[in-house]
């Protein structure tokens, strides 16, 4: 039944029960199955995106003090690997400007968890990404300056915590321009927990 026909149907209905007569209900019509659909509300933020020229520099401020998150490079493969590392860092940071922020990292999610998210977020509001973001996104998240995180440590059994929320949390700020200046957040030391 297109709307037309359905509005002739209401109009008919709306008569007859005025004229205090029985109305006739028509059996219902199947609704059509367009298949689940899957919406993410994404709050705005007023994140400003650093320029490429910016996101460079960020990049080798953070590989600079981590050099454990600078790329693994193999001899044949050094320059796709560099800018495969770089390109992911440049697509988690665009994602982690819209994400929001705890006070302290989220010990309840391995960083897995987070690059698998920031890759789902990607894919349906920056469709023109494509790749992999690995291990350039926690270089991001240092980048940001405003998200706390625990850095792993395999001597210690310490694995990478990060401070951020879907759903709620501080919004991003442009605590990255004190990055650029050498100014990175101070690591928060990891949680002890004791069996």
């Amino acid at each position: 039944m297109d709307t037309e026909q359905r509005i002739a149907a209401l109009e008919a209905e709306i008569a007859a029960l005025k004229a205090g007569k029985a109305a006739r209900f028509a059996p219902p019509q199947p609704v059509k199955d367009e298949g689940v659909r899957i919406v993410q509300i994404v709050e705005p933020s007023n994140f400003v995106r650093p320029t490429e020229k910016e996101l460079r520099r960020l990049y080798d401020v953070v590989v600079g003090k981590y050099p454990q998150l600078a790329p693994r490079l193999s001899a044949r493969w050094e320059h796709e690997q560099r800018q495969e590392h770089f390109d992911g860092f440049i697509w988690s940071f665009e994602r982690l400007g819209y994400i929001g922020r705890t006070a302290m990292p989220d010990t309840k999610h391995y960083a897995n968890f987070w690059i698998s998210e920031c890759q789902d977020w990607l894919r349906q509001f920056r469709p023109s990404h494509h790749g992999s973001i690995g291990a350039g996104f926690l270089a991001a998240v240092i980048a940001h300056g405003d998200i706390c995180f625990t850095p792993g440590d395999e001597n210690r059994g310490v694995v990478w915590t990060i401070g951020v929320t879907p759903f709620g949390g501080a919004k991003a700020t442009d605590a990255w321009r004190k990055v650029l200046n050498g100014q990175l957040m101070a690591p928060v030391a990891p949680e002890r927990r004791f069996a």
